[in-house]
């Protein structure tokens, strides 16, 4: 999960104060092609008694190439499995905004 359940307190940056992250992004950098592993894998939802081992969506099968975006709630679990063989280069950012009422 990127995003926390209490906003930023004493944040280096003023702008964040009071907020909490909200959308998180990834950006494929590289073909997939130059790689094994490293798929992304985002939860289908946040039940704390389902593990995301049974709750997930291997974003990998979406046939997602180089370029390619995804954007999900920071409040998902997600994960990146690992790199079996070459690098996986990737871009990843968050926005920030109001908490969730």
């Amino acid at each position: 999960m990127d995003s926390f359940f209490s906003p930023y307190k004493n944040h280096r940056y003023p702008q964040y104060e009071g907020k909490i992250r909200k959308i998180s992004c990834s950006v494929l950098l590289n073909d997939p092609n130059e790689y094994t592993g490293g798929d992304l894998e985002i939860g289908q939802n946040n039940n704390v008694e389902t593990p995301l081992e049974d709750n997930k969506i291997n974003m990998s099968q979406c046939n997602l190439g180089q370029g390619s975006i995804i954007f999900f709630p920071g409040f998902i679990w997600h994960r990146v499995t690992p790199i079996k063989k070459g690098t996986r280069y990737s871009l990843v950012m968050w926005t920030v905004g109001k908490p969730y009422v």
